[in-house]
């Protein structure tokens, strides 16, 4: 896999012009700064619910937390 395609993946779309000026070390660290910005904000965003899940009614929890993380 090319770093454009690397690149592409990540954005799960079509790379902006101005990315695809960049050379290929930069794309890829472009690549690797978009990943881990969406990995951090993936692991944020469970935090943020399962600190949320502290003012569902402690009967209720179980079943909040199943509706909000399905395995």
């Amino acid at each position: 896999m090319n770093t454009h395609d690397a690149l592409h993946a990540v954005l799960e779309g079509e790379v902006p012009d101005a990315a695809r000026a960049l050379d290929a070390d930069d794309q890829t660290a472009l690549a690797a700064l978009i990943s881990q910005s969406r990995q951090r904000q993936q692991r944020q965003l469970r935090e943020a619910l399962e600190d949320a899940l502290g003012y569902v009614p402690g009967i209720l929890r179980g079943t909040v937390r199943k509706v909000l993380f399905p395995q």
